[in-house]
């Protein structure tokens, strides 16, 4: 069983290792200084400022996943660093880790929840676009290693079927 609980500050170290993993999988950096500075503080890019983030982890306490919702303004948020490792992937997870950060977008509030990605993150895109995101166009503003880009109106939302149980911890 994984459990979902709210990342703490002690896990700062263990969230950016992760991440930084994920990406040197598929070819691609972490840039802290940049497009990643959002971890240099998590609860002020993400929690004090209506979102959350949180990380899913194993009886042992190994942090085998993590995502975010950041506040874009009072309709929109914007899905960021949902990453896991590869003994994560391929289960369901990611579905059911979807399923409750959409869930919990509406009831922050929000009306939509936008992303970017990378093409190479066929099962990441695969899955949002099963549950209802729909690409956007005009892409210009990406983040350097973000080709794509998606949006998720929740009126929209379409829940996938065979989610795996989480155990909630927040």
């Amino acid at each position: 069983m994984l459990t979902i609980r709210a990342a703490e500050k002690k896990d700062f170290s263990r969230i950016t290792a992760l991440v930084e993993t994920v990406l040197n999988e598929f070819g691609m950096e972490l840039c802290p200084e940049g497009m990643d500075s959002d971890l240099s503080d998590i609860e002020e890019n993400y929690v004090n400022s209506g979102g959350l983030f949180i990380v899913l982890q194993n009886e042992k306490g190994e942090i085998g996943g993590t995502a975010g919702l950041m506040r874009l303004n009072d309709r929109q948020c914007e899905l960021r660093k949902m990453y896991f490792l590869p003994a994560v992937r391929g289960r369901g997870w990611g579905k059911s880790l979807l399923d409750f950060l959409i869930d919990s977008a509406a009831k922050l509030g929000f009306d939509e929840i936008h992303l970017e990605s990378n093409d190479a993150l066929h099962a990441a895109i695969g899955l949002y676009l099963k549950v209802g995101f729909e690409e956007k166009e005009n892409v210009d503003s990406c983040d350097v290693r973000c080709d794509r880009a998606f949006y998720l109106a929740l009126a929209n939302y379409r829940r996938p079927t065979g989610l795996r149980e989480l155990n909630v911890a927040l």
